[in-house]
């Protein structure tokens, strides 16, 4: 096509060439129905040719068509001029991050640093999440295919689109091309079934180009590379970034962050952690550790709470007994049998209390003696044996100590992991999960939650769908599983 062309489709004006590589010619043009400025890729005449590859594109275009958001390059439209298909597209005056690359290198005779990755990264992985969570995979991430604008703004294009010309081009060639292999995931290789995790494979990967100035595998037999060897840690990178980056390329995608956000978060925090700003780094290794430990904690707070209670209320009763006072007898007169108070206190030293011995002895008296004769007149004047009850004076109120509770036993670390249960929440789509008001996190990141058996409110926040919620049964030793929405 000739710079300067007066009209292209009979719409656009062709202004001049953006680039060109193997996918095609991308040229500044200005709509003239729209009277706007455009990017306007024109695909390989081979295309034309391939019925397959035509509706393979219309539906990419189609599907890219309904990404809306500030970090994605919106697409246009699709149409065909003569033996060429074209893209229209929203034009951005700035650079992607290869020639930014290759412009630090020139100029600074240096790469991207980690904080400045960690600067672009924020919009590419929003932007991302946004088109996982509309079942959008783009299948092709690189660092030309993301692009910064004048202004600083980072916007990712090229959503399916350059792997159905890659995909048309190889077919019709019968040779693979080559240009993104670099950053292609191991499931990409061997044409397994994708999900968004084979994006966090090739963000991966670009962010380690940027930071090493070449990709992670660059020579050599790159396929079997990709397939069974890692990267080498980046020189001058700490070695928890460098960890975050192999995390983000693992081989099994299950071994991957499970969102764009999360590997986020993941490098953050590990800048963070080397500047001495958070050392609360948590990169994900075993799930569950963190529910049995709170349990332990939880049972020796219980444990210590019994122990203290019990002592407390020993060491109450023990100075109760202390200040028990001693309860002394009161007569006032004589007693029903005639036996003066003076009688009776010369024998205060002695036990109050009659025994059954002291009883008999004084029934057996009373049968011996028998009144005689010439005193039969006389009444008798020796009383009649009886029982003294001392009683309380009316000033002192008697103190009982309560008998101990019945307290049983807290249970052992073995007994709770027979009473428990795991509760599971779906990870998709992203939400907020509560259990008995207690906030649990993301269930992106929860796995399997132990809980103790017996029925829980899960409550369940979601951006997609509100909040709604469940009540579970926990059965021990089992997995209930919840999705959102259910």
């Amino acid at each position: 096509m000739a710079q300067g062309e007066k009209k292209f489709a009979g719409r656009y004006q062709i202004n001049r060439k953006l680039g060109e590589g193997g996918m095609g010619e991308v040229w500044l043009a200005h709509d003239l129905e729209m009277n706007e400025e455009i990017a306007l890729k024109i695909l390989p005449s081979e295309i034309a040719l391939d019925s397959r590859a035509i509706q393979d594109l219309k539906n990419e275009v189609s599907i890219a068509r309904r990404l809306s958001h500030p970090n994605i390059v919106r697409v246009h439209d699709l149409g065909r001029e003569g033996d060429y298909y074209f893209i229209t597209m929203e034009y951005i005056k700035g650079i992607t991050l290869l020639e930014k690359l290759v412009q630090l290198r020139e100029r600074e005779n240096r790469n991207f640093q980690v904080d400045e990755i960690i600067k672009i990264a924020k919009p590419i992985c929003d932007a991302l999440d946004y088109a996982h969570q509309c079942r959008i995979i783009h299948r092709d991430i690189k660092p030309s295919n993301i692009m910064i604008s004048e202004d600083g703004k980072v916007k990712l294009m090229d959503f399916g689109i350059a792997r159905v010309v890659k995909d048309t081009l190889s077919r019709i060639s019968q040779t693979r091309i080559v240009g993104t292999l670099s950053y292609m995931s191991p499931e990409q290789i061997l044409g397994e079934p994708l999900d968004a995790r084979t994006d966090i494979y090739s963000l991966a990967a670009t962010f380690y180009d940027l930071m090493a100035g070449k990709p992670p595998f660059a020579s050599g037999a790159v396929e079997y590379q990709i397939l069974h060897e890692m990267p080498k840690p980046i020189p001058g990178v700490s070695k928890l970034v460098n960890a975050v980056l192999m995390k983000g390329m693992a081989k099994k995608p299950e071994e991957r962050p499970v969102s764009a956000i999360l590997f986020y978060e993941q490098l953050v925090k590990s800048e963070q952690y080397e500047k001495g700003v958070d050392r609360t780094l948590k990169i994900e290794k075993t799930k569950g550790l963190t529910n049995k430990a709170k349990y332990m904690v939880i049972g020796a707070f219980i444990t210590s709470f019994l122990i203290g209670f019990l002592v407390l209320d020993s060491f109450n009763g023990w100075l109760l007994w202390k200040k028990e006072p001693i309860v002394k007898e009161e007569l006032s007169g004589t007693t029903p049998g005639g036996i003066e108070k003076q009688q009776l206190e010369s024998n205060e030293t002695k036990d109050l209390t009659i025994t059954d011995t002291t009883k008999k002895t004084a029934d057996t008296e009373n049968s011996d003696q028998q009144p005689s004769k010439d005193k039969e007149s006389k009444p008798s004047i020796r009383p009649a044996p009886t029982t003294v009850v001392p009683t309380i004076p009316p000033d002192v109120t008697p103190i009982l100590t309560p008998a101990l509770p019945d307290v049983p036993p807290p249970l052992t670390q073995k007994e709770l992991e027979k009473m428990s249960g795991y509760l599971k929440v779906s990870p998709s789509p992203p939400t907020t999960v509560y259990v008995d008001g207690v906030m649990m996190g993301n269930s992106q990141r929860l796995g399997a939650l132990k809980l103790l058996g017996g029925p829980h409110k899960v409550t369940l926040v979601s951006q997609q769908y509100g909040s709604r919620n469940v009540y579970v049964e926990i059965k021990a030793k089992s997995t209930t599983n919840v999705s959102f929405p259910y």
